[in-house]
């Protein structure tokens, strides 16, 4: 669905066959805090509100409330970011043999503070790959 300014509506988190019994703000809420968070950084989120789009009058409006995003179109750049109170899966791994997560010399014991990581998402197989600071960004 498109709003009269030809921006596109994408619903996301958790694609459901068919209608749960669960209010929907309850079964998938979406957070818009992560965009705009960043403040600096262009995103793909213009709104959160339906009221901002033109739905077609069969729409169920309450199944979308709270699960649904206006968004501009975009390149994907493939990159998650990782924020670890404690050490499991890659990092776990990566730590006892080299002391380092994602590059990032830690200290032993228990971690200071949270530690930030970045992966490339990587489709070929399940893994992710691990990138340090010097990712190409450009």
């Amino acid at each position: 669905m498109t709003d009269p300014k030809g921006n596109v509506q994408v619903t996301a988190y958790p694609s459901r066959p068919s209608p749960v019994p669960i209010p929907p703000a309850q079964s998938s809420p979406l957070p818009d805090r992560c965009p705009s968070a960043t403040g600096q950084v262009n995103h793909h989120l213009i709104s959160m509100e339906l009221d901002d789009v033109l739905l077609p009058g069969a729409v169920d409006r309450a199944a979308l409330e709270g699960r649904s995003m206006v968004v501009t179109k975009t390149d994907v750049v493939p990159i998650e970011c990782v924020v670890r109170g404690y050490l499991s899966g890659s990092g776990w791994k990566e730590y006892p043999r080299d002391g380092l997560v994602c590059g990032i010399a830690l200290t032993k014991g228990s971690l200071p503070d949270e530690v930030v990581s970045q992966t490339r998402e990587k489709h070929i197989d399940a893994y992710d790959l691990l990138v340090g600071e010097e990712f190409p960004w450009a």
